[in-house]
C-alpha cells in the first residue's frame, strides 16, 4: 500500500470516528460503526489503530497540543499581562472554532480516558491552564488585575471561552474578530481590568 492511499485510510477513519464521537459520543460509538462509515474492514481498522480509546486519546492530545503550542508563541510576542491575555483568548477562540468537532470531543470526553492516555491529556491541559494562570497572577502583582482567588479565575475564564464550540457558527451575525473583541472584554470585566485598544493591523 503506497504511503498515499496509507494516510487517506487512516484520515478517513480518523475522520469517521471523529464525526461519531462527535455526534453520538465515544461510549455509544461502536467499532464496527467507525469501520463501516470509514468504508474499511475491521481487520483494515485495527491496522490504523490498537483500539477506539486509543484514538480518542490521539485526537485529544492534538487537541490541547496545538492550544498549547500556540498559546506559548502568542505570549512570547507580548510583554504585559494585559496583552497576553488578549493573545491567550485569541488563540482559544480561534483553536475551538476552526477544529469545533475535536474541542468538542475534549471538552467533554476526558472521562472516558484511562491510563497513560488520560494522564498525557491532564499533564498538556495543566500546562495550558498554567499559563492563563501565570498571566492572571502576573496581571494581579502589576496592578491590571483584581482577582481572589487565580486558580478559580483561570477555569472560569477557560470554561467561558471553551462555550463557544457548543454554539458558534461561521457566517453568523459576528466573526471571529468581533466575537474575540467580545471575549476579551468580557475577560478583562471579569478581572476587574481596562480593555486594552486594539493593535493596528499591519
Amino acid at each position: 500500500m503506497s504511503t498515499t492511499t496509507s494516510e487517506s485510510v487512516r484520515a478517513d477513519i480518523r475522520n469517521a470516528a471523529l464525526q461519531l464521537f462527535s455526534d453520538v459520543g465515544f461510549h455509544g460509538t461502536g467499532i464496527r460503526r467507525i469501520a463501516e462509515e470509514a468504508g474499511v474492514s475491521l481487520a483494515t481498522l485495527y491496522h490504523y489503530m490498537s483500539s477506539k480509546e486509543s484514538l480518542l486519546a490521539e485526537m485529544m492530545s492534538e487537541t490541547i497540543l496545538t492550544l498549547l503550542r500556540d498559546a506559548e508563541l502568542a505570549v512570547q510576542a507580548t510583554v504585559s499581562p494585559v496583552e497576553r491575555l488578549r493573545a491567550l483568548v485569541e488563540v482559544h477562540l480561534r483553536v475551538h472554532i476552526e477544529n469545533r468537532m475535536l474541542c468538542i470531543i475534549s471538552d467533554i470526553e476526558l472521562r472516558s480516558l484511562s491510563g497513560e492516555g488520560r494522564e498525557t491529556v491532564v499533564r498538556y491541559r495543566d500546562d495550558y491552564e498554567g499559563l492563563w494562570k501565570k498571566t492572571i497572577a502576573a496581571g494581579k502583582r502589576s496592578g491590571d488585575f483584581s482577582v481572589g482567588d487565580i486558580d478559580i479565575a483561570a477555569k472560569a475564564l477557560l470554561d467561558m471561552c471553551t462555550g463557544v464550540v457548543h454554539w458558534y457558527r461561521p457566517g453568523g451575525r459576528m466573526d471571529l474578530e468581533a466575537l474575540t473583541d467580545l471575549y476579551v472584554a468580557l475577560c478583562f470585566n471579569a478581572l476587574q481590568s481596562h480593555r486594552p485598544r486594539r493593535k493596528a493591523r499591519g
